[in-house]
């Protein structure tokens, strides 16, 4: 709790991963079952590609918003977590032959030692 998760897309594929903005990933926290964001980020509103080997890395620092309850987020507090982001696999941004993807990354955050996260 406070420190910051790191994270990391490696794009492994034959294709290249088209995504919107500079940041595509979200935070989301298991609340009895339910998948609840626990973060909102400025992001800028463009479309992004991630070439086949490339990679695109990302933080969060795991703490409450102040804002919150503003934004509908669930509070942080220890527990299972995942990281998701949304793309489509293509060749070309305009490409009309696209595989929609969302991708999925969990972790634990547990008080007072690191975990690292798995791919699901």
């Amino acid at each position: 709790m406070g420190e910051n998760v790191q994270f990391m897309l490696e794009n492994r594929h034959t294709l290249s991963f088209c995504h919107g903005g500079r940041s595509p990933w979200s935070v989301s926290r298991d609340v009895a079952g339910e998948w609840k964001r626990v973060e909102v980020h400025d992001d800028a509103a463009m479309l992004s590609i991630l070439a086949p080997g490339g990679s695109l890395g990302g933080s969060w620092r795991a703490e409450t918003d102040p804002y919150r309850e503003g934004y509908g987020l669930a509070e942080v507090q220890p527990g299972e977590y995942r990281v998701t982001i949304g793309g489509a696999l293509c060749d070309r941004i305009g490409d009309e032959t696209v595989e929609v993807l969302i991708l999925h990354a969990h972790f634990v955050l547990v008080a007072g030692r690191r975990v690292h996260a798995s791919p699901c």
